[in-house]
């Protein structure tokens, strides 16, 4: 899998682990006892879309951000629980995305991340 990194508004850079396929999207951060502080999962689409997660096989909290095309934050869901039980709930941006930011719970509320934030993203390219 290939790393990209998104520098944040107050200057944090984290590296991001790159699900560019179907099968590293359906895997997500699934199975993982810990994530850093400066760790997530980028999953970069084709086309905007209101893209639904869950957190079916995830252990721990994530912060979930939802970006558009020009990486501008459109949708933030904070802290969002591993699910314990069957049905999983879907949390479902109220805004079209490009990408989605997958990121240890807390980071948003660390350091003061908001919709409407533009964040840099480098993939190498």
């Amino acid at each position: 899998m290939t790393t990209a990194y998104v520098i944040f508004a107050d200057g944090t850079r984290v590296a991001l682990e790159v699900a560019d396929t179907e099968e590293a999207r359906a895997r997500g951060l699934m199975f993982r006892d810990t994530l850093g502080q400066r760790e997530g999962m980028l999953f970069p689409f084709d086309v905007p879309r209101a893209y639904p997660f869950w957190m079916k096989n995830v252990r721990i909290p994530l912060d979930i951000l939802w970006l558009d095309v020009t990486r501008r934050i459109v949708w933030i869901v904070e802290s969002a629980q591993p699910c314990r039980a069957e049905p999983c709930p879907m949390y479902v941006p109220g805004a079209k995305a490009s990408y989605v930011v997958e990121l240890a719970g807390g980071f948003v509320s660390r350091h003061r991340v908001a919709v409407g934030d533009t964040v840099d993203i480098d993939r190498g390219d």
